[in-house]
């Protein structure tokens, strides 16, 4: 068993099946200790530093993310929903101009666009620990990416980063993070229910590996198992997965090779190496078969079907079809009907 799994199955689990979230956190430009759990101690902890705001910079294989640094501080901003889960130990973690400090069993929420730690110093609470651990997950647009980090007063160390690719678990995860952020009525109530949900969903992934690797640069402090055969899904897979789940979309290389965490170039040699086609060629396959079924299936109109599979025009559709089937939409439509062979 991993140790992510060993994780849910040991300690998260059982956290979320009771009142989980009156061990929540939510992050908030401005805090106030009534709205934190009893057993958070709140800090009113201004940032002195410098904020410097960052361009263009590219993390997670070719994932934007850091819209700004405190580099004294050691904080970042994020354009990217957060979640810290305190695994072990206690924390002092700040928040903004805010420090939470709490232990074992705590789930930190922390909105887009708040100062937290961006790993570079410690923030365990050395007043009841000489340690913290804890699992992050921070919500991608089609993904949700985890990994544990353990800290002492010296130095991090870090379990392997995964990427859950799960279309359902990406949607459960924003929903949960949204309504918890957004404090509605029983918003708090849901996000217990949902959370619990959540992990049983990434327990069955772990435990299944389903999970995908990612390379961190930080120093790693327990050797995961690397024997699973269904850790490594075939990229050919997750890229058929992709074009099916979102070919109604304007795709591009750019965007196709970002929602993959690879750099284009890598994208491009990938695709070509693994389907021994370019990313145009598998794009075009999947939008003609899509398009024929619906003619064939439905009595969408040929400008509706032009929007199903990622078309700005309908005109545009109809040149693309015509180019590569040799008929145009309608004649197509119209020669099935006639029991012609096409």
């Amino acid at each position: 068993m991993s140790l992510l799994a060993e994780t849910i199955h040991a300690k998260l689990i059982p956290w979320v099946q009771h009142n989980a979230q009156e061990r929540f956190i939510v992050a908030h430009s401005k805090m106030h200790a009534s709205d934190m759990p009893s057993t958070v101690q709140l800090v009113r902890r201004k940032i002195t530093s410098d904020r410097k705001v960052v361009k263009n910079l590219r993390l997670y294989n070719n994932t934007r993310g850091i819209s700004a640094t405190w580099p004294e501080a050691g904080l970042n901003e994020v354009n990217k929903i957060k979640l810290a889960c305190v695994v072990d130990g206690f924390v002092d973690y700040q928040l903004g101009n805010y420090a939470v400090q709490c232990g074992a069993g705590h789930f930190i929420f922390i909105p887009s666009g708040i100062p937290h730690p961006d790993g570079s110093q410690s923030y365990v609470d050395t007043e009841k620990s000489t340690f913290c651990e804890v699992l992050f997950f921070e919500l991608h647009s089609n993904a949700v990416e985890c990994w544990v980090s353990h800290r002492d007063e010296q130095k991090r160390r870090q379990a392997s980063k995964y990427l859950i690719l799960h279309e359902h678990m990406t949607s459960l995860f924003r929903t949960l993070a949204e309504e918890v952020i957004s404090g509605e009525e029983k918003s708090m109530l849901i996000g217990g229910e949902l959370l619990h949900g959540f992990f049983l969903m990434l327990e069955r992934e772990a435990d299944a590996g389903r999970l995908q690797p990612v390379r961190s640069r930080a120093i790693p402090w327990m050797q995961e198992e690397k024997n699973n055969p269904l850790e490594k899904e075939t990229f050919a897979t997750r890229l058929e997965h992709y074009v099916q789940a979102n070919l109604h979309k304007p795709l591009t290389l750019e965007i196709a090779s970002r929602d993959m965490f690879l750099s284009r170039t890598q994208f491009t040699r990938m695709v070509r190496r693994e389907t021994s086609k370019s990313f145009r060629e598998i794009l075009t396959s999947h939008r003609i078969r899509e398009a024929k079924v619906l003619l064939r299936d439905s009595s969408w109109t040929v400008s509706a079907i032009a929007y199903m599979v990622g078309f700005n025009s309908p005109s545009h559709f109809r040149t693309f079809f015509h180019q590569h089937t040799g008929q145009t939409p309608t004649e197509f439509r119209i020669a099935l009907s006639k029991n012609v062979k096409t």
